[in-house]
């Protein structure tokens, strides 16, 4: 008789009704039942009938259609008598959504011509759905070859259509005029042939998708359009002009003729590999965000130009004159600006002749290519953005091969104070001659080497692997591991005083370091993407992320009720532990989208490790800033990675207490946080900050025993630190069995560091890091605290060369090489391992340190093996309501049986090793009955 955690029993096989029990499926309200049905194929959805009485007709009203795989039923006879039979026996209520799939095999007579009689009932049931007041129709056909399939010939009328996506549907005029549409908002079309060489009619439409096709339609017909995007298309039109449109892309697109775009209220455009000829753009005020890349064949927008060099006035002639052909004018009020080309062109070197002035632009990102031989556009940007924020040259494969010039006639020109610039990232393949020529150009502006960083790249061969590391010589199972690495040197750069003991200049040290032993091609980068405001309230109050979004260090002083408030309802200000320093939001966001971003590189299966050093802040709460944490990054992380995993050990290795992770998982049994920090009174009256960690505090309710710490005395060393770390974190795997792992590092437990009073070697560090990536299980490693820089800086740099197995790269008598941070290091000698001390402190074995081991594994012991937990919500309750995730990765669906299918749909939590037996005995009978039916 299995047991369960509330001290119920059942026994296991039998029925709901065998057991005495009810069938608690069905008492599920109708509109649960109709939502978890919508997420099944129609035969499935029709199986459900025989699961019980109150389910023998829920199918017929079931809100979502969704028709696929017709090959199972052996022919596409039996499949159309199975559908049709289904829409007759339908009730008649509205249809949400209908998802027709099907995939055609090769006919072998004619492979390029199949026969569209497969398709023969296909506008019936098209038409049947309209009637239906369907809202979603989604028409999509499986075919070897990019071929349309299906005719449609009707028009297409319906007052609720939203959605319609086609695949391989051949629409001829009467289905593209969608005027009998009046709600239509999105239009998909793949692979749909020649049906877009027709003009297109909505009043309503607002974003349009076509891939593969020939577009001839000038927009003039879709007065609300505002997405548009296009994949492999040829663009045959003389103007685009669409006074609504918002965002444009075209990716890999043929421009077959000179294309004039008109479009007021854009904010976003990308030109992906565009060639032919290269569209022409009007003033674009609101543009926000511009991505141009042109191909190897593209050609100006000014056929002058073109086809006879130097012969046309607009270009070459009068700088006063119109520039009416000038491609960059068109991009020069872009905040968000890249620039690039197809190997072996060195573009827009025509409107460089004259270069607008981008007054708007805060970050810029060039390619070799367009940089040119002698870098002429770095000097030109760098002289017309004024307000730049960060640059990035990407110096591509082959660039070493241009043919050098001497010196170019063209001087340096003006020189420009670059207030607001504050990192420069060169990206390239070798630290060559070229590099050294643009950091000559750097330095003749004035820009300084903490704000340039070089990062070497690998072969595009090598990179392809996907981050792979090196089997770890710390590790036993010599496995590699997937590694993503998040980096944001906007946040790095932040100061919270002049002589605040938190320097977040330490992260940008350490990728330094990182970039310069050659890592960053070991590991895939994360995009930088602050976090939103509505993630950061998923945890924090909302009366706190109001205050931390608004306030400025000219509010605090100037407002002297703003002042007490921040002061004392959510510890900002005061003495300064927690200032409201420039900037503040903007850091906060920063390392918060890291540690986002990393959980959900592990949360996608992407990576097995993730990386981001500028997060860490484990002493926040939900609604006051503390001990120099105002977002606390790791709780939303943990978060992020509960929606997948079922359970999360997260272990804590700064010299403070991580009482903010602890209390936010006070009462749960999904989170174990395991604590190693320094306990005790440091003068009679005062104790070691935060004064909370010691040995009883082992949680509350639905969550006791699973808050674990270890309290250690002053001055520890790694002997006595690993007595402790290693059978403790064992022991806490074996019981507790997570399915992730998050570890902060904080490197204030170093010897030598300026707070933390303890004595741990960067190797002792980083063995704890070595001994987590042993277990084989997706793990973060976030920052912390530590506030001697340069030790900072190279822990962590060398705990990357553990994650990414290279630590045996960087022995005790490495140098360290010229990378902008050298001079911090002349203290050490200029080695990357330094002296730890020799305090008396250090030298003591902790007599108490036996004691703490026995008590904590006694405490360990109590926990039951493995817990059974249910789904439970985001820890901050309603703030998380609604808020998509950054990635959307629902479990699969697609290979489980049907009543597995529906338990993990209407308790997602769960999974399927909780098993519902009744269930599937009934399922697999009623699919034995149903085969036998066919036959």
């Amino acid at each position: 008789m299995a047991t369960r955690r509330d001290g119920s029993s059942r026994r296991e096989g039998l029925t709901a009704e065998e057991d005495g029990g009810e069938d608690w499926l069905s008492t599920l309200p109708d509109e649960i039942l109709h939502n978890v049905l919508s997420f099944l194929p129609a035969h499935e959805a029709v199986w459900t009938c025989v699961l019980s009485r109150r389910w023998r007709n829920l199918w017929r009203s079931a809100p979502v259609l969704r028709i696929r795989n017709a090959k199972r039923w052996g022919g596409m006879a039996k499949f159309d008598k199975f559908f049709n039979n289904l829409l007759l026996l339908r009730d008649p209520v509205p249809l949400d959504e209908l998802e027709f799939q099907t995939v055609l095999g090769i006919c072998k007579l004619h492979p390029l011509q199949p026969s569209f009689r497969l398709l023969k009932y296909a506008n019936t049931w098209i038409r049947h759905a309209l009637m239906c007041n369907v809202r979603v129709l989604r028409v999509l056909v499986q075919y070897q070859y990019d071929l349309p399939l299906l005719k449609v010939n009707m028009p297409l009328i319906s007052e609720h259509l939203k959605t319609l996506e086609l695949r391989r549907v051949l629409l001829d005029k009467r289905a593209l005029d969608f005027s009998s549409c009046p709600s239509l908002e999105e239009l998909e079309m793949n692979f749909c042939g020649n049906s877009t060489t027709n003009k297109i009619f909505s009043q309503s439409l607002k974003r349009l998708c076509i891939t593969d096709g020939r577009f001839t339609d000038d927009l003039s017909s879709l007065p609300a359009l505002q997405d548009l995007e296009m994949e492999s298309c040829g663009i045959c039109t003389e103007k685009l002009v669409c006074q609504s449109l918002k965002h444009l892309c075209f990716t890999r697109c043929h421009f077959e003729e000179p294309t004039h775009i008109s479009a007021p209220g854009l904010i976003s455009l990308q030109l992906n590999d565009i060639w032919g000829w290269t569209p022409s753009l009007e003033t674009l005020p609101l543009l926000v965000t511009a991505s141009v890349k042109l191909g190897k064949e593209s050609m100006g927008c000014c056929s002058e130009c073109t086809f006879h060099p130097g012969t046309c006035a607009d270009c070459d002639g009068d700088p006063d004159s119109s520039f009416k052909c000038e491609f960059l004018r068109d991009l020069s009020n872009a905040v968000n600006l890249e620039l690039a080309a197809e190997d072996g062109m060195c573009m827009f070197k025509q409107d460089l002749t004259w270069c607008p002035r981008f007054s708007k632009v805060k970050t810029l990102l060039l390619d070799g290519w367009v940089v040119g031989h002698d870098f002429y556009a770095v000097v030109c940007f760098l002289q017309h953005t004024p307000i730049l924020e960060k640059l990035t040259l990407q110096l591509c494969e082959g660039h070493e091969r241009m043919v050098e010039i001497e010196e170019s006639s063209r001087s340096v020109g003006r020189m420009v104070q670059f207030e607001h610039l504050q990192t420069v990232e060169v990206r390239c393949l070798r630290n060559d001659e070229w590099v050294h020529k643009i950091l000559k150009i750097l330095n003749t502006y004035g820009i300084t080497p903490d704000k340039i960083t070089i990062q070497i790249q690998k072969e595009l061969e090598s990179m392809a692997t996907g981050g792979n590391s090196l089997p770890s010589p710390s590790c036993a199972d010599d496995k590699k591991r997937r590694v993503c690495y998040y980096y944001d040197p906007g946040s790095a750069h932040i100061k919270f005083s002049d002589d605040h003991v938190m320097v977040p200049a330490r992260v940008a040290m350490a990728h330094s370091l990182v970039g310069v032993y050659g890592m960053l091609g070991d590991m895939r980068r994360l995009r930088t993407r602050p976090a939103t405001e509505a993630e950061i309230r998923r945890f924090h109050s909302p009366e706190y992320v109001d205050l931390l979004r608004d306030l400025t260090p000219e509010s605090y002083f100037n407002d002297a009720a703003l002042r007490q408030k921040a002061e004392d309802d959510h510890g900002i200000g005061g003495k300064d532990d927690c200032p409201a320093f420039d900037r503040l939001w903007k850091y906060c966001r920063g390392y918060a989208g890291g540690s986002l971003a990393a959980a959900r590189a592990l949360v996608d299966g992407a990576s097995d490790i993730a990386i981001n050093w500028s997060g860490g802040m484990h002493h926040a709460s939900a609604c006051k800033a503390t001990g120099f944490c105002y977002v606390n990054d790791i709780v939303l992380a943990i978060n992020e990675l509960l929606g997948t995993f079922r359970r999360v050990i997260y272990v804590d290795i700064d010299a403070h207490h991580g009482d903010g992770v602890q209390n936010a998982f006070l009462d749960s049994n999904r989170v174990m946080t395991l604590s190693f920090h320094r306990y005790g009174k440091i003068t009679p009256h005062k104790n070691f900050f935060p004064g909370s960690g010691a040995i009883n505090e082992i949680g509350a309710g639905a969550g006791e025993h699973y808050s674990v710490n270890v309290p250690l005395d002053a001055g520890v060393r790694d002997d006595v630190y690993h007595t402790l770390f290693k059978p403790i974190v064992g022991k806490a795997m074996e019981v507790f069995q997570p399915e992730a792992i998050v570890l902060q590092c904080g490197a204030d437990s170093l010897s030598g560091d300026r707070l933390g009073g303890m004595e741990l070697s960067v190797r002792g560090h980083a063995e704890c890091v070595g001994f987590l990536r042993g277990f084989n299980l997706p793990l973060l490693l976030v920052g912390g605290g530590g506030y001697t820089i340069n030790h900072v800086a190279y822990t962590w740099c060398y705990e990357t060369a553990v994650a990414v197995g290279k630590e045996r790269e960087l022995p005790d008598d490495i140098e360290i090489p010229s990378h902008g941070y050298e001079l911090m290091y002349k203290n050490q000698g200029d080695k990357l391992h330094y002296q730890k001390s020799t305090a008396t402190a250090a030298r003591k074995r902790s007599s108490s340190a036996e004691v703490t081991k026995g008590k904590v594994l006694e405490h360990l012991s109590q926990i039951e093996r493995a817990p059974s937990v249910q789904f439970q919500e985001r820890r901050g309750g309603n703030n998380a309501a609604g808020v998509e995730l950054y990635y959307d990765r629902p479990p699969s669906l697609e290979d489980d049986e049907p009543a597995q299918r529906l338990h993990r749909l209407c308790f997602p939590g769960l999974t399927k090793r909780i098993k519902l037996r009744w269930c599937l005995v009934e399922v697999r009978k009623c699919k034995r009955k149903w085969d036998q039916l066919q036959r």
